[in-house]
């Protein structure tokens, strides 16, 4: 209801003098609840395609995933800057125009940057995986 006054004020110099000021009103209002309704119904839409999307929790950790250790040690083989940008981007949390202040760069050059750091941590973190599972064949 107060949305419907909400509109008419903001419209009011379209209203005409002489009209039916009451049929006015509620065509406001109707057009008010006909957009409420679809915005509902577009939600909706939206979390159902969200729910089916969404990636099945998994119930056993994955057989190929890096402790701590390996994770530090595929960090160390990185480049000192690839370090820095991963720092700020995972650990301190900043935004891409956080990033950029902090390293004096435009937000362009950040999301570069951080894209080459996150694929060669993936890169060096991959290539300990066939040496994690060498050596758990072997123990066995």
């Amino acid at each position: 209801m107060q949305e419907t006054f909400a509109r008419a004020i903001a419209a009011r110099h379209r209203y005409q003098v002489g009209s039916n000021g009451r049929a006015w009103l509620c065509r406001i209002l109707c057009n008010l609840a006909v957009s409420e309704r679809r915005r509902r119904a577009r939600d909706e839409r939206l979390r159902t395609r969200v729910i089916a999307l969404a990636p099945a929790p998994p119930s056993e950790p994955e057989p190929h995933a890096l402790d701590d250790a390996e994770l530090v040690a595929a960090l160390a083989e990185l480049h000192p800057a690839d370090r820095r940008i991963l720092e700020l981007a995972e650990l301190e949390e900043l935004s891409y125009r956080e990033i950029a202040r902090a390293l004096e760069c435009p937000v362009g050059t950040v999301m570069s940057r951080l894209h080459r750091a996150r694929r060669r941590l993936r890169q060096a973190a991959q290539a300990r995986l066939p040496a994690q599972t060498e050596t758990l064949l072997a123990a066995a």
